[in-house]
């Protein structure tokens, strides 16, 4: 009970802002406190590619930061395809996976989900073997649906932002535009300025009279 109410602040921490750099990191950072991991990483489904990148990690080396994985490749890859927790309890008894790192030993990959789309996973090391118990796999779980829905959440707020901002340079584009003058605007400014304006009937006519005077 005692872990349930600490993952239920853990949530709550991480659904208060709507930065997705300070989400990421206390997503990241609550994972490797509460959980005591070595290692944490978030990857990030880019769709394009159909590639997991790694967006944002703690403890681990300078190279996990470029990391790419496609789906169904892989531990991480395969639980993103199969859009379930995918547990690797020892490396050195289980070759079908490479671990990251060398003093990996366990590993725990559980995919982060948006109404039932993949957008990420986030995967949890440590070294020591068997460190993920049936209750810690549910919590952490758990957790990654509180962080799905802060990642999206700030996801869909830095989409708002950005319209936003593109409809007030659109707004200020228009206020900034040279006015139009119409072409009825022009003939009488033109009046104002010069007297009354003459059309080519009244010339003649003027003419016309003033030959007579002549």
């Amino acid at each position: 009970m005692q872990k349930i109410a600490i993952l239920y602040d853990a949530s709550q921490a991480v659904l208060s802002t709507f930065d997705l750099d300070e989400v990421l990191q206390r997503i990241l950072v609550i994972a490797r406190d509460y959980f005591h991991l070595q290692n944490v990483a978030i990857l990030l489904l880019d769709k394009d590619t159909n590639q997991l990148c790694t967006r944002s990690q703690l403890g681990g080396d300078h190279s996990f930061d470029d990391v790419r994985v496609t789906i169904g490749t892989g531990l991480i890859g395969i639980a993103a395809r199969d859009k379930r927790p995918l547990y690797v309890p020892d490396f050195t008894k289980d070759t079908r996976y490479a671990p990251w790192g060398k003093n990996t030993r366990s590993e725990l990959a559980v995919p982060l989900m948006v109404r039932d789309e993949v957008v990420g996973v986030l995967a949890c090391r440590s070294e020591n073997p068997d460190h993920f118990d049936r209750e810690t796999v549910d919590l952490l779980t758990l957790f990654s649906t509180q962080a799905s829905m802060a990642l999206q959440n700030a996801h869909l707020y830095s989409l708002e932002r950005r319209r936003a901002s593109q409809s007030r340079q659109l707004r200020i584009g228009r206020n900034h535009q040279p006015r139009r003058c119409s072409r009825q605007h022009l003939r009488t400014k033109f009046r104002l300025d010069n007297g009354p304006e003459l059309s080519p009937g009244d010339g003649e006519v003027a003419g016309e009279k003033n030959h007579v005077r002549r």
